[in-house]
């Protein structure tokens, strides 16, 4: 038998807020409180269900982050048409001090974007793809400085900086 909230007695009325209040669980994201729809909602709203497995997700790649970079140099070999035969084992692990190789800042993943100091893979000959031998972890910041140019514009870049920047 439902009834109508007008006709519940003060006493009725009572229990029923004693009862609400009792549902009332804390976001485990933003630590609202919520009254969930049953017994399995430990989220406030979607948007916190989906930074919470973005969050779980990304936790596994902290200690050893290869795999994901496994993960995304497959998806670009495959955008850019260039060989792909690497495993987790073919990629060398980051250095033991923890930092980039070509320009010594820390190599830490950021969290949500990429960061100068996120770990990237590196295709040494960049046309031969990603292949074992031809990879290594550098910063995105040395990565991105590195393109696809040669090491001869390089230096020309270099000496055309050394030249025109007052010191």
């Amino acid at each position: 038998m439902v009834i109508s909230k007008s006709r519940l007695t003060m006493w009725d009325a009572s229990r029923e807020c004693v009862h609400r209040a009792s549902m009332i669980r804390r976001c485990k994201v933003c630590k609202r409180g919520f009254v969930p729809k049953n017994n399995r909602h430990v989220f406030c709203r979607r948007q916190c269900k989906d930074r919470w497995n973005w969050a779980e997700k990304s936790s596994r790649f902290d200690k050893d982050p290869r795999p994901k970079l496994l993960m995304h140099a497959r998806e670009r070999a495959r955008r850019k048409g260039v060989p792909f035969r690497l495993t987790v084992n073919d990629i060398p692990p980051i250095p033991e001090d923890g930092k980039c190789p070509v320009l010594g800042i820390p190599l830490m993943r950021a969290l949500g974007f990429q960061g100068d100091g996120s770990p990237t893979l590196d295709r040494i000959i960049p046309h031969l793809g990603y292949v074992p031998g031809n990879v290594r972890i550098i910063s995105f910041r040395a990565n991105t400085l590195k393109g696809d140019g040669t090491a001869e514009e390089h230096e020309a870049i270099a000496k055309y900086i050394r030249e025109n920047t007052p010191v």
